[in-house]
């Protein structure tokens, strides 16, 4: 988020919004365009300008200082120097001066507000005449805003666990009993199995073919489940249908294993 201060010269100080004075200054377009020059807006709309030079009666220059920030050095918003959204953003400064005081998180807020699009989705109902839309436009960006610093409040979510795939799982499993197996077929993997892993013995040779397959491509079959991996991986599965199902995997489908049965039976 580009910085407030290199924008608007001197470094600002961020504070709860000016309230009306006691009298109403007289108005001052050169006072304005001073401002404005500082601000190295010189040029804006005329509806902008004369919106500004009435705020300027009622409030300091800081206000209108903070208004303009506020629109063109949130993301997005560069362009949104325009009548209805100077009226609303000022409407929200003055009305909710523990907002502007959050500091940083002020600007953060508009950021996830595209000023524009609002205005625009607003017109586009043709509920609102042009000299009320502001009224309006003013409601709805501070219900926007009430929103987007309750979510800026919320406690953050506790950590996910990161939990291991069932497919994953159980290559990792045939991988270890295939260190246990070693080259010979006698060797008591079935008991190592139920030992380690609590595996039936019907699933014992299932995770050795699945680690055998998959043990260097963990990556491509990892969202499938269990059950899934077992048919990819068994012996009896064709190997035109591994590479198929293997290719969509690649392409990122989500396959499951009555799908993968129906493929081994040709259906």
């Amino acid at each position: 988020m580009p910085n407030v201060a290199a924008v608007t010269g001197p470094k600002v100080k961020a504070a709860p919004a000016a309230r009306p004075t006691v009298s109403i200054s007289p108005p001052d377009p050169d006072r304005l365009q001073r401002l404005l020059v500082r601000l190295e807006r010189p040029l804006i709309d005329a509806a902008v300008r004369a919106r500004l030079l009435r705020l300027l009666q009622f409030y300091d220059e800081g206000h209108i200082v903070l208004l303009i920030a506020t629109i063109t050095e949130s993301e997005g918003n560069e362009n949104a120097l325009v009548e209805p959204v100077v009226s609303a953003v000022s409407n929200v400064i003055n009305q909710h001066p523990e907002w502007v005081a959050r500091g940083g998180q002020w600007l953060e807020a508009f950021d996830q507000i595209p000023l524009m699009e609002m205005l625009q989705a607003m017109r586009a109902l043709d509920l609102f005449r042009e000299r009320t839309i502001g009224n309006y436009y003013a409601m709805a960006l501070r219900n926007k805003l009430a929103r987007v610093f309750a979510e800026m409040d919320a406690p953050p979510a506790p950590p996910q666990p990161n939990r291991t795939s069932a497919a994953r799982r159980a290559i990792e499993q045939g991988l270890e009993l295939l260190k246990v197996k070693g080259p010979h077929s006698t060797s008591p993997i079935t008991r190592a199995a139920a030992d380690r892993f609590g595996l039936h013995p019907n699933e014992c040779g299932q995770v050795l073919s699945a680690a055998r397959l998959y043990g260097d491509r963990i990556w491509l079959v990892e969202k499938l489940s269990r059950d899934a991996l077992f048919t990819l991986s068994a012996p009896s599965t064709p190997l035109a249908v591994r590479d198929a199902v293997e290719r969509r995997l690649r392409a990122g489908e989500t396959i499951r294993a009555p799908e993968i049965q129906r493929l081994r039976r040709g259906i």
